[in-house]
């Protein structure tokens, strides 16, 4: 607000009026020069000027009374009215108070541009951020206090300067393009920029630049401003090469997890069991493909509703524990038992902890699978272990058999030895008769234990399988056919058989089945042993047949001949010796060279053994 007081009264009308109005009566009539009237000029203003600034006084009612002297001495030797001069001198005054209040009102304007730009430079150098503005040449106009201390110059070391004179090169260049860019563009500027103070360390700093437009509306340079974010520079590299390392952990667990997936899936897929996964209401969720072809069309409809029952009675029975001890259930179901095992999730889990580790559709498939998996249950097929059970029970039972038909003969014939010692001969013979029946199952019944027990170990050697196979011929003709009264013939294959087997396990199994034969072959009959070579699954094979012309086996019989202690009806009928072993020790002896026993019969025509074994490559 431009304010000024008032003069006094007196001092106008000794000053202005007076003056001012005999300076106005001259220039009407201009009737006197130009150095009076500078003359009258130069007083008068510079006297109004220096008391409108409250100093000077004594020089403005000086310059007022040297005006009105010389007023009235002029006027004297003009002779002009009184009325005119005051005319003029009411005029002047007019005309002086205006130009008085313009000199005011301009210093005035003065002392409050010069306040506010005081004002306006004390409010910048507060601020903390760095401000500067640069000319089209890029020369800087301006920088505040921070900007100085941030460059450690002062405002004169940088004031005309460029970037050139204060920074590096390639940093200058930068900057310089910028400014140039912007100024081309006349939009604003802002980045994160690297900025290397006088003799210090490199900092990151965050810049903002406009550009600077005159009353023209021409761009006359830029204004830039900058602040120091190297914390927040440093914090944020940090924090990417922390999401960096975390982006790879969770990439490397995401592979491992992946594999750890694809080995479960493999697993599931391979296993022979079933696996089903439930809520804790006992409601499957999911299954691997075993149970649910189980729960699907394996089992009749009848069955896999007891299979699932079981199942839920299981999950619930787990819920309600909430424990870690597992339920189980066997179940005899049409043709097939199965053992049911479960297990709770939520017992070694949290919630969390199983929906986050719920298997993907790829590893157990189901219908439903949006269920919370709360147990796991195994489905085991135990047919086989109930009726390896039956058979062990059934070997047992043979065993006590077979054990004591022989012991009760010997018995029997002891007996009669000591009752009638005249028939010594007959009855001696029929005791060495059953005791070698005896040996012959101990030492069959030995072998299979230790075939079963892994301690069989088979000591190979190169050899001839024809040379090996004839032997044995040789041998079971002097002793079990010429008794039976019958003729083994031999045709040996046209070339050395070489394998590398056991000989001894070899020629045990090859008179395993000629005795077969023999005993289930009537006197008069005729048994043929040959041997060949033939290519099968992509190598070369010794095959060893041995051919009778006996009483034959029943085709539904075929598939049990090799099991242990099975006898055939006819066999039973024609109360034929032997302990049922014989033909399980050939196919365990044969399995362990690698190879494998083949038959074909017809019945009452006889029967075909064929055993398969490799050759050396």
């Amino acid at each position: 607000m431009l304010t000024h007081k008032p003069p006094p009264v007196y001092i106008i009308i000794l000053s202005y009026i007076v003056g001012l109005g005999f300076l106005s009566w001259l220039i009407i009539h201009k009737g006197i020069n130009d150095t009076f009237l500078l003359l009258f000029l130069i007083p008068n203003i510079i006297s109004a000027y220096y008391y409108k600034r409250g100093v000077f006084l004594s020089l403005h009612l000086l310059s007022g009374m040297v005006s009105l002297g010389i007023t009235y001495t002029i006027a004297a030797d003009f002779r002009e009215p009184l009325s005119t001069t005051l005319s003029a001198l009411i005029a002047s005054y007019i005309i002086a108070e205006f130009i008085h209040n313009i000199a005011c009102a301009h210093r005035q304007v003065e002392n409050a541009l010069r306040d506010t730009k005081n004002l306006f430079q004390s409010l910048i150098d507060s601020l903390p951020q760095n401000i500067f503005s640069k000319d089209l040449e890029g020369r800087f106009t301006f920088a505040n206090k921070s900007y100085c201390i941030t460059e450690g110059r002062t405002l004169s070391e940088i004031l005309g300067k460029n970037d050139f004179d204060l920074h590096p090169p390639e940093l200058a260049r930068k900057y310089r393009q910028d400014d140039v860019g912007i100024m081309q563009k006349g939009e604003t500027f802002e980045t994160v920029e690297e900025h290397l103070p006088l003799g210090g360390t490199p900092r990151y700093v965050r810049t903002v630049k406009a550009p600077v437009y005159n009353v023209k509306g021409e761009i006359d340079g830029i204004l830039g401003i900058f602040w120091d974010v190297t914390e927040e520079k440093l914090a944020e590299v940090a924090l990417q090469e922390h999401s960096e390392r975390l982006e790879s952990l969770v990439a490397q667990r995401t592979t491992e997890l992946q594999a750890q997936y694809a080995r479960l899936n493999a697993i599931l897929r391979s296993t022979a069991d079933g696996i089903i996964v439930t809520d804790n209401e006992g409601k499957i969720i999911q299954a691997n493909p075993v149970a649910q072809g189980w729960l699907t069309h394996q089992l009749s409809p009848e069955d896999a509703d007891i299979l699932r029952m079981a199942t839920q009675e299981i999950a619930q029975k787990l819920y309600q524990v909430q424990g870690t001890s597992e339920e189980t259930i066997l179940l005899e179901l049409t043709g097939i038992d199965i053992e049911l095992r479960g297990a709770s999730l939520a017992a070694a889990i949290t919630p969390a902890e199983v929906a986050a580790l719920q298997p993907p559709d790829d590893i157990l498939s189901g219908k439903d699978n949006n269920g919370t998996p709360a147990a796991v249950i195994a489905a085991h097929n135990v047919s086989h272990l109930k009726a390896m059970t039956r058979m062990q029970a059934s070997f047992v039972s043979n065993v006590s058999h077979e054990l004591r038909t022989p012991v009760t003969t010997i018995k029997l014939y002891v007996d009669l030895l000591q009752k009638r010692p005249d028939r010594s001969q007959h009855y001696l013979a029929a005791l060495a008769q059953a005791a070698d029946q005896q040996t012959r199952l101990v030492a069959d019944i030995l072998n299979l234990s230790r075939i079963d027990a892994g301690h069989l170990q088979l000591k190979r050697s190169t050899v001839d399988v024809s040379h090996l196979i004839q032997q044995c011929v040789a041998e079971m003709t002097l002793t079990i056919a010429r008794e039976r009264q019958m003729a083994i013939n031999y045709y040996p294959a046209p070339r050395p058989l070489i394998a590398s087997i056991d000989i001894q396990r070899i020629a045990q199994a090859v008179n395993h089945m000629i005795t077969n034969s023999v005993q289930y072959t009537l006197p008069g009959g005729k048994i043929t042993v040959s041997t060949g070579k033939a290519w099968k699954n992509d190598r070369q094979w010794a095959n060893v047949q041995v051919t009778d012309t006996g009483i034959g086996i029943p085709e539904h019989e075929l598939p049990y001949i090799f099991e242990r202690f099975r006898r055939g009806e006819q066999a039973q009928e024609m109360r034929a010796s032997g302990t049922g072993l014989g033909l399980a020790i050939v196919k365990e002896i044969v399995e362990l060279h690698g190879g494998r026993v083949e038959v074909t019969s017809e019945l009452g025509q006889g029967s075909t053994f064929t055993l398969w074994i490799p050759l050396q490559k």
